[in-house]
């Protein structure tokens, strides 16, 4: 997706980075997301990438997700990332880029949480 590299390597430099993927819905799976991560998130220590089920064992401040699912069960704050199968369910505060990510997470001037 566009942006996301260059957003989450700038979020790295401001908060701990955990990428948490719902490997168990397709078990097969799990191989070629964590290559799929190494390569285009290289700067992420692998051992900050999550394979779950459930995103609710995560035990995190935010949870950024295009799954309802995943991110109605979350207890911290829940940001649904736009996607054609979410833009009716307004339950969660709305990104719709990575652009909006860095502005929520960063705002103009860097640092704003």
């Amino acid at each position: 997706m566009a942006d996301a590299q260059d957003v989450v390597k700038k979020l790295t430099e401001h908060y701990d980075v955990y990428i948490a993927t719902a490997a168990m819905d397709v078990p097969t799976s799990f191989h070629d997301k964590y290559a799929w991560l190494r390569e285009y998130f290289p700067f992420l220590d692998p051992q900050h990438f999550v394979f779950c089920g459930r995103k609710d064992i995560v035990n995190a401040d935010y949870l950024i997700d295009d799954n309802p699912r995943q991110l109605s069960i979350f207890t911290g704050t829940s940001i649904m990332y736009t996607a054609t199968h979410n833009i009716h369910d307004d339950r969660f505060t709305r990104v719709n880029n990575w652009k909006d990510v860095e502005q929520y997470f960063l705002g103009d001037g860097g640092y704003n949480i």
